[in-house]
């Protein structure tokens, strides 16, 4: 993310300084463009065709200590955030208003108002926002929560009507609600307990012995299975059955959280789908394409599923990514992680 706010005040009684992209120092008309600008190359963002006449953007960014905040509204848009071009830190977002849909890494998310996503900066991510959205977000140094990717998630969701959420929530709103007034010598004690409640809240877990080690580690190979296999037209139960000596019931009882074997991989299906729509080349016949390569035979029944899971249909996520193909505005040096969706 680019630093266009005042430089770090000197003095312990100044004010923390402003960062990223501040909209108000940029005239109503031109708001849009600079900020897709200031967000290349790590991120590339598009406004959705025909959701509106002129899009636009309200932006404004606080740095406390060593942890970037914003907070961002927007009209719909389409994103891809480059790989590697982020650097090490963290993503923590409160969604205000408007829903996403996208993709990250292997698997696919979705976002509604009131949820709480943590998201690691570094993947490939792409996606699509519906609506007006509004949004409040810090960004967090690896270091500073103890994060170490391939060990740690690279993609939590909070419900907001869990006990992690409503604390998380009201952190972060009191967080957003003393930026105008804190000051620099307030700002590493802040910076330093947020970040704590962050890795104490979603990234502490106790460890796990014994058999619950082992099933936890048989679970996830399963998994990783049938990620590794989601083109075989036979993938199911007796696969797991041949693959892991395990019992029907044992895998029954491995996969009851995901609705079942079938759901399980239908689902991981259409991730893969929305993935290959949202990034690969808009040529014709491409919808088709997909979805005989992830197993739907039957594009009407293909549509119908990807529908129930996105809240989007195909043509739709195909669309936005042909859009987003449409030119290439200059590089521009990155100093900072993104702040766009």
């Amino acid at each position: 993310m680019r630093i266009d706010g005042t430089e770090r005040a000197r003095g312990q009684d100044a004010p923390i300084a402003g960062a990223g992209f501040d909209s108000e120092a940029v005239a109503p008309a031109d708001r849009f463009a600079a900020w897709r600008a200031s967000m290349e190359p790590a991120q590339h963002i598009r406004p959705v065709e025909g959701s509106c006449r002129d899009p636009s953007v309200s932006s404004t960014g606080w740095a406390l200590d060593d942890l970037l905040l914003s907070e961002l509204a927007f009209s719909p848009i389409s994103y891809r955030r480059r790989p590697g071009k982020a650097g090490d830190y963290l993503l923590l977002r409160l969604y205000r208003e408007g829903r996403a849909y996208g993709a990250f890494e292997e698997s696919s998310f979705r976002t509604r108002p009131g949820e709480i996503h943590l998201f690691d900066q570094s993947p490939q991510c792409h996606g699509v926002t519906t609506d007006w959205h509004r949004l409040q977000s810090v960004f967090i140094p690896y270091a500073a929560v103890g994060y170490v990717p391939g060990r740690h998630p690279a993609h939590l969701s909070v419900d907001a009507d869990s006990g992690v959420g409503r604390v998380l929530r009201s952190a972060i709103e009191a967080l957003f609600a003393e930026l105008p007034r804190t000051r620099q010598a307030e700002g590493a004690a802040l910076a330093a307990g947020f970040a704590g409640l962050v890795k104490g809240l979603l990234l502490t877990r106790p460890s796990a012995g014994g058999s619950r080690a082992f099933d936890a580690a048989r679970r996830l190979a399963m998994r990783r299975y049938l990620e590794d296999k989601l083109d075989d037209p036979q993938l199911g139960v007796a696969s797991l059955c041949a693959a892991f000596g395990a019992s029907r019931a044992t895998i029954y009882r491995d996969f009851a959280e995901h609705g079942g074997v079938a759901r399980f991989v239908i689902r991981r299906r259409l991730e893969r789908a929305f993935r290959d729509l949202a990034s690969g080349p808009p040529d014709r016949g491409r919808v088709r394409r997909v979805a005989e390569r992830w197993g739907f035979a039957c594009p009407y029944h293909f549509s119908r599923a990807f529908r129930r899971q996105f809240d989007l249909w195909p043509s739709e996520v195909f669309e936005a990514a042909r859009t987003d193909a449409v030119g290439a505005p200059g590089a521009v040096a990155v100093v900072r992680p993104s702040a766009a969706a």
